[in-house]
């Protein structure tokens, strides 16, 4: 485990793994909220970019605070909490999703969040749209139990096992992880 040692690398995982798994979740899906449906899954795709461009700087951060001994490691954390930062403020000023905010019923707050985000007042269509999505979804009784039924299981397994695998069989988790011993070789 390196000069760390076992127990504080295991902390250091178990506290961050959940927060990155929320962020690969929310954002996405705040985005593909926000997004006007014409560029939604570009905007998605500029997301995942952005994640990978932020990898590949922080292994180059790694890789050259690593000579620096004894307090490298330290000066490459400190780094990481200037993107976190810069985040957690900019979250902080986002708005609600029109979509959320139709959910709970607040639906002329929907409307104007709805029109600053487009940048204009005809948004009719699109509101209607999301209103009626939100009716529908009310109408489901036991979605999630709906979910189990015989028809969904190909989807759930290749959501389930196919996609973690295709993920595991292209190599791409063993170049994240190992990243840094390649930087050394």
């Amino acid at each position: 485990m390196g000069t760390l040692g076992f127990k504080t690398t295991l902390y250091s995982r178990s506290y961050n793994i959940p927060r990155v798994l929320v962020h690969a979740m929310d954002v996405p899906l705040y985005l593909s909220e926000m997004a006007p449906t014409k560029v939604r899954g570009a905007v998605n795709q500029l997301f995942q970019l952005t994640t990978c461009l932020g990898i590949l700087i922080a292994n180059f951060i790694n890789y050259a605070t690593d000579k620096i001994h004894p307090w490298g490691w330290r000066l490459s954390l400190g780094l990481a909490t200037v993107p976190a930062a810069i985040m957690f403020i900019g979250g902080l000023f986002l708005p609600e999703t029109p979509n959320s905010l139709v959910e709970q019923g607040r639906l002329q707050e929907a409307r104007e969040v709805l029109e600053k985000v487009r940048g204009t007042t005809k948004v009719d269509a699109e509101f209607s749209d999301l209103k009626d999505a939100s009716d529908a979804a009310r109408a489901i009784k036991h979605p999630f139990r709906n979910l189990l039924q015989r028809k969904n299981r190909p989807q759930l397994v290749i959501a389930d096992l196919g996609i973690p695998a295709f993920q595991q069989l292209t190599g791409m988790n063993s170049i994240l992880f190992y990243a840094p011993s390649y930087f050394r070789a």
